[in-house]
Order: C-alpha cells, then sequence, then structure tokens
C-alpha cells in the first residue's frame, strides 16, 4: 500500500491560508517523515469549533488499485524545532516590585538580602517545555575583583504549577558563563517539561526565577 499513497503536500501562506508548494513525497513503507522548514507566521482559523494554526494533508492521487482499502493513521507525532533571538522580557520584577527594564537595573535591589528574588517572565521564551533557552547578560559595572562561587550562590528556579523546580540538576544542563551576574556572558538552560502560570505580585505569567 505505501507504494502507492502519495503523502500531500503543505504550506501556510502569510494569510493563513493552505497551499501546495512543496514537492509530494512518495512512500514506499508504511511509515512517513516530512520536514517543513522556514514557515510563513500563520494566521489561527477556526476548523471543527477549534481555533488553532492547522496544517492540511490529501492524498495527491487516488489509489492505483482500488481494492485496496483506504489509508488509515495508528499514530502522528510532531516535533518542532524553532530558534528566536533578541528577544527582551515581557516582565521581570524585584521580589513584587516590577523593573523598568528600558534602562539599567538592580536585579536584587540595592542592598541584597538572603532570599531576595528576580522574576523574568516571557511568552515566547519561557513558556515552552523543554526548550533550550540562552540568556545574554550584560552588566553596567562589572565587580573590580573576581567574586568567588563560595560567597555568592544564585538558585534558578522554574514554576511547574506546583513546585519552583531548581534548575541546577543535571537534567535542566544549566550552565552560567556569568559567575553569579558578576561579568558579562551568556546562561544556558533547560526548561522543564511542564511550565505553568505564576502570579508573583506584580502579574500572571509563565516564566523563571532566581534567589540568592
Amino acid at each position: 500500500m505505501g507504494s502507492n499513497i502519495v503523502l500531500a503536500r503543505l504550506a501556510i501562506n502569510k494569510q493563513g491560508q493552505i497551499q501546495h508548494t512543496f514537492e509530494a513525497i512518495a512512500s514506499t513503507s508504511t511509515n512517513w517523515e516530512l520536514t517543513l522548514t522556514q514557515l510563513p507566521t500563520p494566521v489561527k482559523q477556526t476548523l471543527h469549533g477549534v481555533e488553532a494554526a492547522w496544517l492540511r494533508a490529501s492524498l495527491n492521487a487516488s489509489l492505483l488499485d482500488g481494492s485496496l482499502n483506504s489509508p488509515q493513521l495508528v499514530g502522528l507525532d510532531v516535533k518542532v524545532n524553532t530558534t528566536r533571538s533578541d528577544l527582551l522580557p515581557d516582565l521581570c520584577s524585584f521580589n513584587t516590585a516590577a523593573i523598568d527594564i528600558s534602562k539599567d537595573f538592580f536585579p536584587f535591589g540595592e542592598q541584597p538580602r538572603f532570599n531576595d528574588t528576580f522574576y523574568i517572565a516571557s511568552q515566547d521564551g519561557l513558556a515552552q517545555p523543554g526548550a533550550i533557552v540562552t540568556l545574554n547578560v550584560k552588566l553596567s559595572s562589572p565587580p573590580p575583583l573576581t567574586v568567588s562561587p563560595k560567597d555568592l550562590e544564585l538558585i534558578w528556579e522554574a514554576w511547574t504549577g506546583k513546585t519552583w523546580e531548581s534548575l541546577s540538576t543535571d537534567d535542566f544542563k544549566l550552565t552560567d558563563g556569568t559567575n553569579q551576574f558578576t561579568r558579562d556572558g551568556d546562561i544556558k538552560f533547560k526548561l522543564p517539561p511542564t511550565l505553568a502560570t505564576v502570579d508573583v505580585g506584580v502579574r500572571q505569567n509563565t516564566g523563571f526565577a532566581f534567589a540568592s
């Protein structure tokens, strides 16, 4: 059956309409894998009462042998890889006070104390479970002396809906090129498989926090 079926071509134009722009793919087995790259941003449409960004697949031709049964899907797996850069946070706060990120700021206040917390929220960058995140940090005035990790410890966490989960375990591959916010650099980590909106006293959002 696989050699007689052709996978439809898929695309979405800028108006959110389905159009055929990809080459049809003939299958010689019962499994197909199709990779679509550089798709334009789709416009949501309502289909069967569900509003979403849709892709549509159809047979390009009838089955060659009319005696064959129609193909049936026993499973469908979708994997999405996206890369975005230069995203600004939707919101930052020090404890429960909103921070104006349009200018330089103190993430833990001018006199940091134990358990002071800096929150960052981003629907585009921090609300995708399992996403790999890179934060680029630029300091206004780096400390004049090198700071030992023994003298300064930051705990990075993400809200899962039930608890603030530490990102310091091997599962999340946290690396801190800023040496605890004491130099310019990148902070990289993987988000947990489950994320949820949380109210930190400023407004509800999906994000993460770290505390000293």
